[in-house]
């Protein structure tokens, strides 16, 4: 995904609030560490409770898969099954054997 196509995508997730669409890249990507008081761990819980699984890939680096998928993220989803299938994700991708 091209960086227009995942700024787009970021803008849709925050339609609601007040805060400068135009940092939003820069938040995604490690640049900057909020905008106002919407931090990464905001971005990255609104990312995995509004889009599938699929489009979170293409957009991500698997670097960043780790933070994504951090326990405190995941805690803040809700319904609960979704909050579920991440915390099964999460066990499948950084279980070692």
């Amino acid at each position: 995904m091209t960086r227009k196509e995942i700024q787009k995508n970021l803008e849709l997730l925050i339609w609601d609030l007040n805060i400068d669409k135009s940092k939003l890249y820069d938040l995604f990507v490690g640049k900057i560490d909020c905008i106002k008081s919407f931090d990464r761990k905001n971005l990255y819980a609104r990312m995995l409770k509004y889009n599938d699984w699929y489009k979170l890939l293409t957009m991500i680096e698997m670097k960043q898969l780790k933070e994504l998928l951090n326990l405190e993220i995941i805690n803040r989803l809700f319904p609960k099954s979704l909050k579920e299938n991440y915390y099964y994700v999460r066990k499948i991708i950084f279980t070692t054997r």
